[in-house]
C-alpha cells in the first residue's frame, strides 16, 4: 500500500511538473509569436508609409510639370482644358481635383472628377501659397499638412495639398494647387 500511496505521489509531482513546464514553454512561444506579429505589422507599416510617400512626390512631380507649362501661365481656356487632362490622368487615383490661383491667390481655374471646377475662392492664408509666394522657386513642391477643403468637389473633405509655385521668368504668377484625398488614399495604401 506504501508503494500505491509513493506511486500516485510520484504521478503527481511529474504531472505538477509538467503542467508548468509545458505552461512555461507555452507563455515564452507565444510572446515570440505576439513579437513576429508586431514585426510583421511593423514592416508592413512601413511599406505602406513608403508607398504613400512614393505617390505624393508622384503627384508633385506632375504637379511642378504642369505649373511650368505655358498653357496654365497664359490662361483661359488652354489652362482650363490642361488641368481637366490632368484630372484624367489621376482619375483612378486619390487625387480628386486640381486649382490655380492668380498672384493674389483667387482661384482662377479648376477642375475636377465632375469637370470644370469652382472659382472665385481665395487661398491667400493657405500655407502652400505663402510658401510659394514666399519661398518657391521653378519646378519646387510643396506637400502640405491635411486640412480640410475648402470649396468645389473637395469641400469639407480632409486632404492633403499638393502645391507648385507657376512663374513666368522668375515672376510669381500663382500656384497650382492638387488635392489628395486622405479617406481615399489609405483604401489604397
Amino acid at each position: 500500500s506504501w508503494i500505491g500511496k509513493l506511486l500516485i505521489v510520484v504521478i503527481i509531482i511529474s504531472v505538477a511538473g509538467a503542467s508548468i513546464v509545458f505552461w512555461i514553454l507555452s507563455k515564452r512561444i507565444e510572446d515570440s509569436l505576439v513579437e513576429q506579429m508586431l514585426h510583421r505589422e511593423q514592416i508592413v507599416a512601413r511599406a505602406g508609409a513608403i508607398s504613400i510617400e512614393d505617390f505624393l512626390t508622384s503627384v508633385g512631380a506632375s504637379v511642378s510639370s504642369y505649373a511650368q507649362t505655358e498653357e496654365l501661365i497664359e490662361g483661359g481656356d488652354l489652362a482650363q482644358a490642361k488641368l481637366d487632362s490632368f484630372v484624367k490622368r489621376w482619375l483612378d487615383t486619390p487625387v480628386f481635383s486640381i486649382a490655380l490661383t492668380d498672384s493674389e491667390g483667387i482661384v482662377v481655374v479648376s477642375a475636377n472628377r465632375q469637370g470644370p471646377g469652382q472659382t472665385g475662392d481665395t487661398l491667400t492664408d493657405r500655407d502652400y501659397f505663402q510658401w510659394a509666394k514666399d519661398k518657391s522657386q521653378p519646378g519646387g513642391v510643396f506637400i502640405g499638412k491635411a486640412i480640410y477643403g475648402r470649396f468645389g468637389s473637395v469641400k469639407d473633405k480632409y486632404l492633403v495639398p499638393v502645391a507648385a509655385g507657376v512663374f513666368s521668368q522668375d515672376e510669381f504668377k500663382g500656384v497650382l494647387i492638387s488635392t489628395v484625398v486622405l479617406s481615399e488614399l489609405t483604401k489604397s495604401y
